[in-house]
Order: structure tokens, then C-alpha cells, then sequence
């Protein structure tokens, strides 16, 4: 059996997938949340990834994978990995030392946005050259990548963005490093930030999920799409996360939509939100649904759980 737990991190994405079998439990996350301490209003239940995985008396993750560099998906990385034996690491973008050269001799002196942007990708470096000293494997993911999991009966695909889209994002990293303003790139720094996500497909029996991260339907369109039986929706829902056309050609039997329920802006998006539904495809929200405010909605996480040809969940 496959469990998924889509972690109720507020605006962000973190989801713990856990394999049982007799010989071994396998536990895999993909992303942290943006690790800030959690407040909650009443009827809320956020909780942050660390103590998510304390509560259940998880000390060891078999994998964890950074799908790219945005605060809401690595924030929490460093507060798990100084708690959670990690045994292998991938990620779709690794920091290198001079991309933070000036980030840390001017402290204060690049433009707000940079440092927003910066500031986390640091946290990670650090982080990573951490767990390396301690002989933790940190593996860059390009193109496409296939990895078996036979004992446990699964399959995982690690797709990456084009050469053309990495180059983008490298040099829109060193443009923000070296102070040049992200509003005077040439390009949305944050839409290639998304379109770089790592996007991972988990195949199990006649079963598959789409973890894409915030990779947006623009960009899904121009690559193979197959469907799947469970989609996390990219981008949190926000409008440019999904189109008609992208999400009759994925035909999820169930979607997930990871966000907070504070927000006020349309996110998740209401026409996005109406399109699944009328779609027919069984629509979770890590938080409250947006129609839905009551005090005893609240929940940790959705989760999800798969058998080789079958599907259900609880929230």
C-alpha cells in the first residue's frame, strides 16, 4: 500500500509518501513548506513539516526531493534536516557558493525581492553542504529518470525542465545576485522559478500520481502528458495552474490542492476550482474549501491511500 499525506502547511507544499510492504516501510518527502512557525486561527489546523513528522515518530526519511527554489516548497528544509535522518537527497537546482558572494558581504544593500529569493536558497547551500560532510548523497536531477522500487512494487519519474528553461533560471540567479532588480529581468523570474520544478510521477499497479510541483499548465501542454489517478494541483491553484485542455488529458480521478485557507486573493483560482468539479474529478484541499470556514473542518493533512487498483482518502 501507498499512503500519501499532503501536509496542511498553509500556502506551500509538502507531502510525505509512505510505502508499507512486509520486508520494509519506505518514507519519501517531497518539499518542506516554507518553515515559518505556524499560526493558527480557529478551525485551522496548519502544522509545520518537522512537526508533522515528529508527531508520528518519523526520525528517518529514505528520500527527500526539492522540487525548486521557492520559499513555500524549501523554507522548512533546514529545520528537518537538522532533526530527520536523511538518507539521500534530490533536488532540480543546486546553490553554488559565489551565487551569495555579494548576498553576504551587502547584507542589506541588494533590492527586497532578491533577498526574499536569496535568503532561503542560502539556508539551503548551507544545508546541503551539511548533510554532504556527513556523507548524505545530493543529486542534481536533468532530463528524465527512472527509478525502480521492485521490492515495493512502484516506480518513480523524475522529469526536469528543458536546457533552455535551466539556463534561464541560472542566469536570472546570478542577475539577482549581483543586485541587478528582479521587475528589470526580461522575463517573470518567479514563473521560471515554477516552470523549473522537478515534476515526479509515481506509478503503482494501475495506479499513478502527478507531484509536479509548481510546474504551470502552459509549460505541462509542451511536454508528454499522461494521465494519472491522483494530481496535486501545481501552483496551489492559482489561475495559470490548469487549463480544459491540460486537465482532460491528465483525467485525475482525484486532485489536491495544497493552500491556505487565509488567503484573499482568488487563490485557489474559482474558475480553476469549477473546472475540476466539472470535470467529475473528487476535488481536497489541504485547508478549508474555500466556500467552507466551519470551525470543525480543520485537518493536518489530506491523505490519500492507494492499493495496486484502487483509491481512497480521508480528511
Amino acid at each position: 500500500m501507498l499512503q500519501l499525506d499532503f501536509i496542511n502547511v498553509g500556502y506551500g507544499d509538502s507531502i510525505l509518501v509512505q510505502s508499507f510492504s512486509q520486508e520494509r516501510t519506505f518514507r519519501m518527502l517531497v518539499d518542506c513548506g516554507d518553515g515559518r512557525p505556524v499560526v493558527n486561527l480557529p478551525g485551522q489546523r496548519k502544522i509545520s513539516t518537522l512537526e508533522f513528522l515528529q508527531k508520528r515518530d518519523i526520525r528517518e526519511l529514505d528520500l527527500l526531493i526539492l522540487t525548486h527554489m521557492h520559499k513555500d516548497h524549501i523554507g522548512g528544509f533546514a529545520a528537518v534536516a537538522d532533526t530527520v535522518a536523511i538518507c539521500e537527497v534530490w533536488t532540480g537546482y543546486l546553490p553554488e557558493e559565489s551565487l551569495f558572494r555579494i548576498y553576504l558581504s551587502e547584507a542589506g544593500k541588494l533590492p527586497k525581492e532578491n533577498e526574499r529569493i536569496l535568503k532561503p536558497m542560502y539556508r539551503v547551500f548551507q544545508t546541503l553542504n551539511q548533510l554532504r560532510e556527513k556523507g548524505v548523497p545530493v543529486r542534481l536531477m536533468r532530463g528524465e529518470n527512472r527509478f525502480s522500487f521492485s521490492d515495493l512494487g512502484f516506480e518513480l519519474i523524475v522529469t526536469s525542465a528543458g536546457e533552455t528553461l535551466f539556463q534561464t533560471q541560472n542566469q536570472a540567479f546570478e542577475a539577482i545576485s549581483n543586485g541587478i532588480g528582479s521587475d528589470s529581468l526580461p522575463f517573470n523570474i518567479h514563473s521560471v522559478m515554477n516552470d523549473s520544478s522537478l515534476r515526479i510521477r509515481l506509478c503503482y499497479g494501475m495506479q499513478s500520481v502527478e507531484l509536479p510541483g509548481d510546474f504551470c499548465a502552459a509549460a505541462w501542454l509542451e511536454s508528454a502528458i499522461r494521465p494519472c489517478t491522483l494530481l496535486k494541483l501545481p501552483h496551489h491553484g492559482h489561475a495559470d495552474s490548469m487549463t480544459e485542455a491540460l486537465f482532460s488529458q491528465l483525467s485525475p480521478a482525484v486532485t489536491v490542492i495544497s493552500v491556505s485557507d487565509d488567503r484573499v486573493d482568488d487563490c485557489p483560482a474559482k474558475a480553476v476550482v469549477d473546472l475540476i468539479r466539472r470535470n467529475g474529478s473528487e476535488l481536497l484541499f489541504t485547508g478549508h474549501a474555500p466556500e467552507d470556514f466551519s470551525e470543525t473542518d480543520g485537518h493536518e493533512s489530506v491523505r490519500v491511500m492507494l492499493n495496486q487498483d484502487s483509491i481512497y482518502w480521508e480528511v
